[in-house]
């Protein structure tokens, strides 16, 4: 993970803009929505309720629930009637766990209760309509905009609160999943997700207490503030998943890993161009304004490949020839050896042990041979080489 820090003079340049936020009346949102205004932005806070506390600046509130699609249609109408433009959309809306996998409450026919599906609606469902709406204004403006959603840390790990946890996994991959779709498009928005660690928020009312019990450190939502307004602020940041937590912000994911459809499209043609021995790829297969991939030459280094061969072997403890062609080599040179009325039995562990030995010299002796021929600067193994690779060794090969 890719650490990296801003200053506030980065998020100077949202002075000015006008930016739609989701759930911006408590938690998070609500840092935001502060930051923002107290930056100069226009913002568009829409939520059930408004918040409890006065807000100075360019600000309006509209009652939003983002399950229901004509309220989010009438929350950026009013946005884009009002201001003209709109120029960052903030998905934040979410609620805490509701539902009760294990729950055994029936209804009145003695049946299983169906459980609760308003964390998906709110959390994943909710996102992903806002998303298509903000896509659906930024793309009549020829500077587009950004979208940045709000996941979580526990899309990373494991995490027992079970629609919780898959909401926020659908949202790291709609997030995901959005980059290459608009890059394939031509359209100029960008799109992050944020991940943050635990947070003082409304999403559970008693997390901070209990999380202190147990000696766990919340962070202030302002902390995840300052990040959502940077993603928006910063240009270059698209396709990124922050993971924010004690005030450090990471990148999950870099750019270099988001490829769009016609990058992999092209890079599909170069490697079929190279298989048939075509060589570089045809200016068709060459998008306008693209440089010509040039390959950098290789240094030839010969005996290369015999050395990586003989490390291995010397490294590992697999044998080169099969145990049982070597065991009737033994025999067969045995019998040559031993008077024809004396009879010889050989053990498998001592078949072993020579089988071992013998190739263990083998592989020294392929090393010295290999090095004689570089050392005549080529790069075939001849016999001289191995006759002077023995007479270097000695009579027992270097094994006395």
């Amino acid at each position: 993970m890719a650490e990296f820090v801003f200053e506030n003079e980065d998020l100077t340049t949202l002075k000015g803009n006008v930016i739609v936020v989701t759930g911006g009346s408590s938690g998070i949102g609500l840092a935001t929505v502060e930051l923002l205004l107290s930056i100069g932005a226009s913002v568009v806070n829409g939520d059930v309720q408004a918040p409890e506390k006065e807000m100075a600046g360019a600000y309006e509130f509209i009652k939003t629930d983002v399950t229901k699609w004509e309220e989010l249609l009438a929350l950026f109408n009013k946005a884009k009637e009002t201001h003209g433009r709109i120029d960052h959309v903030f998905a934040n809306a979410g609620i805490g766990p509701r539902a009760d996998y294990l729950s055994t409450q029936l209804d009145q026919a003695g049946n299983l209760m169906e459980p609760s599906s308003q964390n998906l609606d709110i959390n994943l469902k909710g996102v992903i309509n806002t998303s298509t709406l903000a896509i659906h204004h930024l793309r009549q403006q020829v500077e587009g905009g950004s979208i940045v959603i709000t996941g979580s840390a526990t899309c990373l790990q494991r995490f027992r609160a079970v629609d919780y946890a898959t909401a926020k996994h659908g949202v790291l991959g709609f997030g995901r999943g959005l980059v290459p779709l608009l890059k394939a498009a031509r359209l100029p928005i960008r799109v992050n997700t944020l991940a943050p660690s635990w947070t003082d928020s409304n999403v559970v009312p008693s997390l901070k207490s209990l999380l202190n019990s147990i000696n766990v450190d919340v962070q202030p939502a302002s902390v995840v503030a300052r990040c959502a307004a940077y993603l928006m602020a910063d240009t270059t940041m698209n396709g990124q998943v922050v993971h924010v937590q004690r005030e450090r912000s990471k990148v999950m994911t870099t750019r270099a890993r988001m490829k769009s459809l016609s990058d992999l499209q092209l890079q599909q043609r170069r490697v079929k161009a190279k298989a048939s021995g075509a060589g570089k790829p045809r200016p068709s297969d060459v998008q306008a304004g693209e440089p010509v991939p040039v390959r950098a030459k290789r240094r030839y280094r010969p005996g290369t490949v015999a050395l990586r061969e003989i490390r291995h072997y010397q490294s590992g403890t697999k044998l080169l020839l099969q145990k049982l062609p070597f065991a009737r080599l033994i025999r067969e040179i045995a019998l040559t050896m031993r008077p024809r009325d004396e009879g010889l039995r050989w053990q498998s562990q001592a078949i072993m042990a020579l089988q071992e030995a013998a190739e263990a010299y083998m592989v020294h002796l392929f090393e010295d041979t290999n090095l004689c021929a570089i050392h005549a600067k080529r790069v075939t193994i001849m016999q001289k080489d191995i006759q002077l690779a023995r007479r270097i060794r000695g009579i027992w090969g270097g094994l006395g």
